[in-house]
């Protein structure tokens, strides 16, 4: 993510917030299905006119094991927790529908990865082959929101935990910082995720 101002903002990343417990205390027993998705959460937030601030001093670091397998196997979760959740309230015909847009889905993700690229892929050191391997991911972000659409959000949240809770050994963690910094020269003294966070 490129630099961007602190202050107030419309718009928060998933689960990179930190949010006031008496908030989650009232959404009472809805709490755990909130709680699934990041997003959704943050979504319902913003619907019950809630306030957010972007800090642009924090920063993070999002660890996941390195490799397309682990990557298409994350992101086809991710899709199923979305599909589950999108479509929580709709009937059992459109739920079984769903699918049918799975492509559309799949590429309606790779354009905003696109649109990402062209804002600031370049200038954080991708290259346009990148694109190609969106659409693999963006593929199975789209698989699995079909899956969960069908699946619904009582069988798909089993599933939903290892999106956010990743086993991580310190050989992995070592592993992770030796590529990032023997990317470093190549994205401008940034690491290769940081990119101007």
């Amino acid at each position: 993510m490129m630099p961007a101002a602190g202050g107030p903002t419309q718009i928060l990343c998933g689960w990179n917030v930190t949010i006031r417990t008496d908030l989650l205390r009232r959404m009472g027993s809805e709490l755990a299905r909130e709680l699934l998705l990041g997003a959704f959460l943050v979504r319902r937030l913003r619907e019950e006119g809630r306030r957010f601030y972007l800090e642009d001093r924090a920063q993070m670091r999002h660890f996941d094991p390195f490799g397309l397998a682990y990557e298409l196997w994350l992101l086809l979760l991710v899709g199923l927790g979305f599909g589950a959740m999108r479509t929580r309230k709709w009937s059992w015909a459109a739920r079984f529908l769903y699918p049918l847009a799975a492509p559309a889905a799949a590429f309606l993700h790779w354009k905003r990865a696109f649109v990402h690229y062209r804002r600031a892929g370049k200038a954080c050191g991708l290259q346009p082959a990148a694109l190609a391997a969106a659409l693999v991911l963006a593929s199975a972000w789209g698989l699995g929101e079909a899956i969960g659409a069908w699946m619904g959000v009582d069988r798909a949240a089993p599933f939903l935990w290892r999106t956010e809770v990743k086993p991580v050994t310190l050989e992995d963690l070592a592993r992770s910082d030796a590529r990032e910094q023997a990317a470093a020269p190549r994205t401008g003294g940034l690491a290769v995720g940081q990119c101007g966070s």
